[in-house]
């Protein structure tokens, strides 16, 4: 009998420690769609959809520790080239820095990958806005530079909400 209690005790502490895990997730997340760097990226996203004429979807939400999140879409460019932009944010800087280490390496591999890669951020606040043209290898050169050309474009638009939002001057990402 001393033991079925000591289960059911056990099992109790399990049960409660699953349960505020799992509110503290949804207290992060929510504390994250509330924060100034969710409303910044909101303000991004609408502004390359506007000017690319796409939608976004939702955004992609993830925890571990710590809530972040990215909003990613395929943009048109004045080529057949498609280009990939993603709108990194968080609240934490370590998960933009950790989001960025992955991306410098990705960059450091782009010539290999026949990839241009190019990116932003901004000290001030937790985003990253990152922009990935796959190359085939049947691709003119000239269309490579104009596809290049108009990813540069679109992340001088989301420095320029960046920067509008009073959160300073925003830098490139290099390798």
């Amino acid at each position: 009998m001393g033991f079925v209690i000591f289960l059911l005790i056990v099992a109790a502490i399990v049960v409660l420690i699953v349960v505020i895990k799992k509110n503290k997730r949804k207290k992060a997340i929510e504390d994250l769609k509330n924060s100034n760097v969710y409303e910044l990226a909101l303000k991004i996203k609408d502004k390359l959809e506007k000017k690319a004429g796409v939608n976004f979807g939702e955004p992609h939400l993830s925890i571990l520790e710590y809530a972040w999140g990215y909003f990613s879409c395929y943009l048109p460019s004045s080529t057949s080239i498609n280009i990939y932009i993603c709108i990194y944010y968080s609240e934490y800087r370590f998960e933009i820095d950790d989001k960025k280490k992955t991306f410098q390496f990705e960059k450091k591999m782009e010539v290999t990958q026949n990839k241009r890669l190019y990116g932003i951020e901004n000290e001030n606040i937790g985003i990253m806005v990152t922009s990935n043209i796959s190359v085939e290898a049947i691709t003119s050169t000239e269309d490579i530079n104009k596809t290049s050309q108009d990813a540069q474009e679109y992340l001088k638009i989301a420095a320029e909400v960046i920067e509008n939002n009073g959160y300073g001057q925003c830098s490139l990402i290099e390798r």
